[in-house]
């Protein structure tokens, strides 16, 4: 999390700024990460009809700060909470999925 010190002294809002709920995600990665959000709208069947809401293009450098201070949030909300269940399958898909697109990254 930053610091008083390291805040923007300054920050507006652009004028497509918008909240956007979700609960779903994807991740790819090539020079850049992309992180794709959207809405799962049938919770019977998962992944069968996605809205994606948006798509979040960031630097390495700036997916890796939203990855530690997500990590840490996620740390303080269980310790209040409780555990977050219910993903093993869902990791499981993820990893393998990564797994994949690192492989063949690395064979270009």
């Amino acid at each position: 999390m930053t610091t008083k010190e390291e805040q923007p002294q300054k920050i507006t809002k652009s004028s497509q700024w918008r909240i956007v709920f979700s609960n779903i995600a994807g991740i790819q990665f090539s020079d850049e990460f992309r992180l794709h959000v959207g809405f799962d709208q049938d919770r019977a069947r998962p992944g069968t009809d996605v809205l994606e809401e948006a798509l979040i293009v960031m630097s390495p450098r700036s997916a890796k700060f939203l990855s530690h201070t997500l990590s840490a949030a996620i740390s303080k909300y269980e310790e209040i909470n409780g555990p977050i269940t219910g993903l093993d399958e869902m990791i499981k898909q993820a990893d393998a999925a990564l797994s994949r697109t690192s492989t063949s990254a690395k064979s270009k």
